[in-house]
């Protein structure tokens, strides 16, 4: 295991046109599964975690209504569960729980919610095919993005912008 990690490092780190033949199928046989099985046998850990998927991120605001809207508009999805003080999307298997300050200390008292000019603490990330595609077509919908389409040095390409209450999303192909 690893070697495997080494030989995905390498691969990762030399140029394409640099790499050696032998080191392409090793490269092409791994999954996440396997790297990150390696990576807690290496630390001494269990391959097994209890942690197993992400099940719901709660997001909180001051005003429901423009978030649900929002979130309606911008990722076209109906909400699957709506209450007083929430509403719930689904992105595949992950629930996005929309909550409204009133609802927050219910959850998690007595810890504070963070207002709004607290700063950015977290950052979503959905996969897409094609960033510049999906870009304009969230621009038609009425977004307004705080940077991208571009090409980040790490790979992918990217653009971020935020919802009404300011959780950041990023779009990456």
């Amino acid at each position: 295991m690893v070697e495997a990690l080494v030989v995905m490092e390498n691969a990762i780190h030399t140029p394409q046109d640099q790499r050696s033949e032998e080191a392409a199928p090793i490269v092409d046989l791994l999954t996440y599964d396997t790297v990150f099985s390696a990576s807690r046998e290496s630390k001494g850990m269990s391959s097994e975690s209890w942690a197993k998927s992400i099940f719901a991120i709660t997001v909180f605001t001051e005003h429901l209504a423009p978030m649900k809207e929002f979130y309606g508009r911008v990722f076209d999805l109906p909400y699957v569960f709506e209450g007083g003080t929430s509403a719930v999307f689904a992105f595949g298997e992950t629930l996005i729980n929309i909550i409204d300050l009133a609802g927050a200390p219910e959850l998690i008292a007595p810890a504070p919610v963070a207002g709004p000019n607290a700063g950015t603490r977290s950052m979503f990330t959905i996969q897409v095919e094609d960033v510049d595609a999906l870009y304009a077509q969230l621009v038609g919908k009425g977004v307004t993005f705080l940077n991208g389409p571009i090409d980040r040095p790490w790979g992918p390409r990217t653009a971020t912008f935020s919802d009404p209450a300011g959780h950041m999303w990023e779009i990456a192909s």
